[in-house]
């Protein structure tokens, strides 16, 4: 039934929303992982800046959060690719 409804639902999509699934799908490993080095990084960070945390800086940091641990696994694949090939 799920499998029926991603079908149906991918066959109306743009190419571009295609195009992005496909490619976080590959790489969701790789996303995963820089993932939660951000967290830990921001985690450790924030022991020592002490900044007081609202509702806005949250939203904004997990935004960043996504947006960065997917264009980091996109350059690692890329990087990866590129050192396979020779």
């Amino acid at each position: 039934m799920v499998g029926s409804l991603f079908y149906f639902l991918s066959k109306r999509a743009s190419p571009k929303i295609n195009k992005f699934i496909k490619r976080t799908s590959k790489n969701v490993t790789s996303i995963y992982l820089i993932q939660w080095a951000l967290i830990l990084f921001l985690t450790y960070i924030n022991q020592f800046v002490d900044v007081e945390s609202n509702m806005i800086l949250r939203i904004i940091t997990f935004l960043a959060v996504i947006v960065l641990s997917l264009l980091m696994a996109e350059g690692y694949e890329k990087i990866i690719s590129y050192i396979s090939r020779y």
